[in-house]
């Protein structure tokens, strides 16, 4: 299982992947820090797809849109965090991933806006 955070020309997004063979059961993802997205708007830890999947088939991945990296950074949101995925397989085994995560990679990097230019980069 992996929880990932993309960028992609100026967009954070969250992925959250079953890179394994098998089914994962009862997968919950938990971070250590409060995150907000969305302009400011939602809590991303209060999703339900963090709090559990029951059945997550092997290969599939969920994205979902966290914020623009403007927006993100803007607001002095957590560029540091850990996720922690807990799963089960078929056989009843359970798992504990923990991934840490520093968006601070993404601060600086150019990307393409609407009109045609270029973004300088935030911060």
């Amino acid at each position: 299982m992996i929880f990932d955070v993309q960028f992609d020309e100026g967009v954070l997004t969250v992925r959250l992947s079953n890179i394994g063979d098998l089914e994962a059961t009862h997968v919950t993802t938990s971070l250590d820090k409060r995150i907000t997205g969305l302009a400011g708007r939602r809590q991303i830890n209060d999703l339900n797809i963090l709090r559990e999947i029951a059945f997550f088939p092997p290969q599939k991945t969920f994205t979902f849109l966290l914020d623009s990296a403007a927006s993100y950074f803007a607001r002095k949101e957590p560029t540091r965090f850990t996720a922690t995925i807990s799963y089960s397989d078929s056989a009843g085994n359970t798992y504990r991933e923990e991934i840490t995560h520093d968006l601070e990679i993404y601060r600086d990097l150019p990307y393409r806006v609407e009109d045609g230019g270029a973004a300088a980069p935030q911060g």
